[in-house]
């Protein structure tokens, strides 16, 4: 919104700005006037208007054909350093990328959302590499993006603004590199049982096939009161005892490791 309002306030003031730089200068009007009448006098032959070519070329006013004075033209210089085309690149500057899943499984699918995104914006999304990743636009905020292959890609977000008098579009481009491995096909703890000291936390290995999946498996324990594991498969030792910490990936395939607590001697 305060986008918008600044906006407004100074439109009326760029606006005057930029017409009177594109507005051709008075001199120039007299000057086309006095080629018209070049033009006339050659075509005609006649002294008189000889007279008139020679004292048009002798005020210095006839601009050549090819040649043109600076002030002929639009200053673009006045209207890109002006108020208005910071304030459109900071619009574009101030969009952000929301959270999002940097390493996916292929076929998940996965949402990418913009923030500070106005309606005056137009918004794309592509992928570097449609072999590996999918990308599909939802709205000017947001896209989906599925793993199709094994590898890495981008997805490739550009911003644009036109703005004022459309002599310009500013943009902004965001460039995010997402790796897409296979699901699971199985896993195995690196050990059958696991000797833990009251109060005291561990990890145990664990083997995933293939190896370049990057699917993280459900963690549970059997009996939460004697040790319990975080969702990054962190055991931590409660009372002695024994229970089980199991390990399962997507496919329903799981492990389980025996987890032994006592007190320290």
């Amino acid at each position: 919104m305060k986008i918008y309002i600044k906006k407004i306030t100074l439109l009326l003031s760029c606006l005057a700005l930029a017409l009177s730089t594109i507005c051709i200068p008075e001199q120039k009007i007299q000057a086309a006037g006095k080629s018209a009448a070049i033009q006339q006098a050659d075509s005609s032959g006649s002294q008189g208007d000889s007279e008139a070519y020679t004292n048009a070329d002798t005020d210095n006013d006839v601009v050549s054909v090819g040649e043109a004075s600076d002030d002929t033209f639009t200053d673009l210089s006045v209207i890109e350093n002006s108020p208005l085309r910071k304030l459109y690149k900071e619009a574009t500057s101030s969009v952000t990328i929301d959270e999002y899943q940097k390493d996916i499984l292929q076929s998940d699918i996965h949402t990418l959302t913009l923030k500070n995104v106005t309606d005056d914006m137009k918004v794309t999304f592509k992928s570097s590499d449609t072999d590996v990743l999918k990308v599909k636009k939802i709205s000017d905020s947001k896209c989906r993006y599925t793993g199709v292959g094994y590898g890495t890609a981008k997805i490739i977000v550009t911003v644009e603004i036109n703005t004022f008098l459309f002599f310009w579009t500013e943009s902004e481009t965001f460039k995010l590199k997402i790796s897409v491995t296979p699901h699971a096909a199985s896993v195995k703890w690196t050990k059958s049982e696991k000797t833990i000291i009251v109060g005291k936390k561990a990890t145990i290995g664990l083997t995933i096939r293939p190896s370049i999946s990057e699917e993280v498996p459900i963690f549970r324990s059997k009996n939460t009161e004697i040790a319990t594991i975080s969702a990054k498969g962190k055991i931590t030792a409660k009372k002695v005892g024994v229970t089980y910490v199991t390990a399962t990936i997507e496919n329903g395939k799981s492990d389980q490791c025996k987890i032994i607590v006592k007190n320290a001697d």
